[in-house]
């Protein structure tokens, strides 16, 4: 994955100015034997989001359930029918007030519920039974309404029951079995919108139903966002490992390393009452190498790496390798394919009709074209239509330059060796023919939307059917769904060390440490243990005494000290030191805590005082020397206060 060097640290330069000078050079780190190597990284996902439908858009509509929908024919009870609507007359004497279709629910099914209602007045409501004598939903007002709800455990019916009203009208009643072709809501969870609410009383999970794609040992984080929630608390999963269990809105991330094989789910407490949306799992690394380089040996010390949410941490320590003096240095590789964000809209193909979907384009006969809210048919019926049906996604500014991993899905193929499909980038570039069921990758290169042959054709992908596949033309069908397409470009880093000098010893030298209580600079301390850590050369160290004094002179001349105060000043004036040596002071002076000892068992802390930092260069000569003062934290000024 993408690993990334923060700057103002020791060892490693700054990319925007790298200095590296070797050993036999003019500058280099120091070490002695005790001391510890720290440098941190972060890094980010080489992959794009893997959850298959965080949106969750992919579904599959089943056959209409409701019988006489359309008032075709009277319906029974108190309801009458005018001029296609249901017309209700509510009898104050009646007890109950419903229309009912028995018997036609599974209880935890979810169902998309479709009808329109007039005639209800302020104050008067209708409501809505969906397998339940709780009621699923209140209507308040006139309207059309599309709805997917779950059905209750209490019985099998779907019942319309009006409150208080003297006039009611309702029409175009649609109910079809709704299900989630990448998710199961396990009877717990209604999902309307690309939100996923629990409604259930359970704690059944809502889990995706893909094959395992998190495998154990692989390092992910999952990003998700709750709202809606007054009650309980739900527990987000990386494959088998659990999250904390959120008891609050908002946007949280998790990082873990799966102990099994898995995808991601939501647990929720029974008493949750929230949602879950954009959940956004991406793969992190969890092995990367460094090598450290002395004299002609090597030495693997990737085992140093320590990784907390996205930061990587070396904390190395010579002397558990027993390592030679002498000068080294380290270098660090990072290699991967970066996946950008989904360029298509819609690849669920969800919202789809008859010959009509929202965010696609037909480029021929209407009649070629059959979708059903969960995929696309291609459909070819007679000699005098075209053999290249093409559906186009809408344009998308962010199909630029690149080359493309391209995916889709064949669900059924009325003949597999004449017919295919494939994914184009703006009709310039085509993917080869695919016939068979099942998941089509590849990799569509030197995508450039300026080779565009038609501006209709801009910055869109488009799905091409071809009823030719063979060479000779064919009727039939081919069914679509899943269409992805992706930028994917290569990533590689190579961070190399200056030369740090390790030795048993360094007179004079004096070991520099910066921290702070919360994430500074873009560096954590307090999880991962880091510190900004170098040993300097010291040319001087010497202390100057800041004094203030309140001095009273009275009528005849006398003069008498009321106040003093003297603070110990210390002056630390540096050797020569590298570019990299000098972000690295800085930022350390600037650290909650400043210690400052001989070696780690001698730390004391400082204060420095805040001046600017300005390094001593010379035109000539790449190095610079650095003076800074600095106070002891405790006790650092003595005062002489007169009391009368």
């Amino acid at each position: 994955m993408p690993l990334l060097l923060r700057p103002n640290q020791p060892y490693f330069p700054d990319p925007n100015s790298p200095n590296p000078i070797s050993c036999n050079g003019d500058y280099k780190f120091l070490l002695q034997q005790g001391d510890e190597l720290k440098a941190q990284f972060y890094q980010t996902p080489c992959n794009s989001n893997q959850v298959a439908d965080p949106e969750f858009a992919d579904i599959t509509e089943g056959s209409e359930i409701i019988v006489n929908g359309d008032w075709v024919s009277d319906p029974v009870g108190a309801w009458t029918y005018d001029v296609g609507l249901a017309h209700w007359a509510y009898d104050p004497a009646e007890v109950v007030n419903t229309f009912t279709q028995p018997s036609i629910l599974t209880s935890g099914t979810s169902y998309k519920l479709e009808f329109t209602v007039s005639g209800i007045t302020t104050g008067n409501f209708l409501d809505v039974f969906l397998g339940s004598t709780n009621q699923t939903i209140t209507i308040s007002a006139n309207g059309s309404y599309s709805l997917v709800l779950n059905a209750g455990s209490d019985n099998t019916d779907l019942v319309f029951s009006a409150v208080s009203l003297n006039f009611l009208f309702l029409s175009a009643i649609s109910l079809k079995e709704y299900s989630f072709n990448k998710w199961d809501t396990n009877g717990n969870w209604q999902i309307n919108d690309g939100i996923a609410c629990k409604v259930g009383t359970t704690t059944g999970p809502l889990i995706e139903t893909v094959s395992n794609y998190i495998l154990s040992g692989e390092y992910w984080q999952l990003s998700f966002t709750v709202s809606g929630m007054t009650q309980g608390t739900v527990t987000p999963y990386l494959a088998n490992m659990a999250g904390l269990a959120i008891s609050a809105n908002g946007t949280y991330t998790i990082y873990k390393t799966a102990g099994a094989d898995g995808v991601v789910k939501f647990v929720p407490s029974a008493n949750f009452d929230g949602c879950i949306s954009l959940p956004d799992a991406r793969e992190l690394k969890n092995d990367y190498e460094a090598t450290l380089y002395l004299n002609e040996d090597s030495y693997d010390i990737s085992s140093y790496f320590e990784y907390y949410n996205q930061y990587v941490t070396l904390n190395y320590n010579p002397d558990d390798d027993n390592l030679p003096y002498g000068c080294f240095t380290i270098e660090i590789l990072d290699s991967c394919t970066v996946q950008f964000d989904e360029v298509v809209v819609n690849g669920a193909f969800a919202g789809g009709s008859g010959s009509n979907c929202p965010n696609w384009t037909k480029n021929n006969d209407a009649t070629m074209y059959d979708f059903n809210s969960s995929n696309c048919k291609f459909v070819r019926s007679s000699s005098g239509q075209t053999n290249f049906p093409i559906l186009k996604n809408d344009q998308n500014v962010n199909l630029v330059a690149g080359n493309y991993e391209c995916s889709f899905d064949i669900i059924s193929n009325s003949d597999t060796l004449g017919i295919g499909a494939t994914i184009s980038l703006d009709g310039q570039l085509y993917g080869a023919y695919y016939m068979t069921v099942g998941t089509h990758t590849f990799t569509l290169s030197g995508y450039d939307p300026a080779n565009t042959p038609s501006p209709a054709n801009f910055q869109r992908v488009q799905v091409v059917a071809s009823f030719n596949a063979d060479g000779a033309p064919h009727t039939g069908n081919i069914v679509i769904d899943n269409v992805s397409v992706r930028r994917v470009a290569p990533f590689d880093a190579t961070y190399l060390s200056e030369t740090v000098h390790y030795a048993s010893e360094h007179p004079n030298s004096l070991l520099i440490q910066g921290y702070s209580d919360q994430p500074s600079y873009g560096l954590e301390f307090e999880n991962t243990g880091y510190k900004i850590q170098q040993r300097l050369q010291a040319v001087s160290w010497g202390a100057t005494q800041d004094k203030t004094k309140n001095v009273s002179i009275s009528g005849s001349g006398n003069r008498r000290l009321n106040y003093a105060e003297s603070m110990k000043v210390y002056q630390f004036t540096t050797e020569w030191l590298s570019d990299t040596a000098h972000s690295c002071l800085s930022a350390q002076i600037d650290m909650d805590h400043l210690m400052i000892g001989t070696n780690l068992t001698n730390l004391k802390e400082y204060v420095a005082n805040p001046d600017s930092y300005t390094p001593e260069w010379r035109e000539d000569y790449n190095l610079a020397t650095a003076t800074i003062q600095i106070t002891i934290k405790d006790g650092a000024e003595v005062y002489n206060r007169h009391v009368d």
